[in-house]
């Protein structure tokens, strides 16, 4: 360890982890990947990633999940249960990884929750390298 910077390890997955999450935790958790990782390392995460296309899907009825509570900058679907599930901005997790020097892999592998079609998988994929 180099002044606080760890630099440990290849890949950090975190499978519907921050879909869970608050900004001020996932801000935090973003944090120690770019701590933790080598340079040249990769970040598999998922998130419900809200953009003009999953918008106007949820507006339209044709998302699994109704993103509509404001949440600390983000939106949930439940004003109770706030974790339940969390949608964050695109651009705002693209800055975050940017603010650690994690640079987002094109392209995302957006889900199927939003209404999409020919899916990986039900959750979006943000694929970050660390930069060196």
């Amino acid at each position: 360890m180099r002044g606080g910077v760890y630099e440990g390890f290849d890949v950090v997955f975190l499978g519907s982890v921050f879909t869970h999450m608050r900004p001020a935790d996932t801000t935090r958790y973003v944090r120690e990947i770019g701590r933790v990782l080598k340079t040249g390392g990769r970040c598999f995460a998922t998130f419900f990633l809200l953009n003009t296309e999953s918008v106007a899907s949820i507006e339209k009825g044709r998302s699994s999940l109704d993103f509509r509570y404001p949440l600390d900058g983000c939106l949930t679907i439940d004003k109770r249960t706030l974790e339940r599930a969390v949608g964050y901005h695109e651009g705002v997790v693209r800055e975050m990884f940017g603010k650690e020097k994690l640079t987002v892999v094109e392209p995302v592998r957006f889900g199927s929750w939003s209404g999409r079609s020919d899916c990986l998988g039900y959750q979006d994929i943000v694929i970050a390298k660390k930069a060196g």
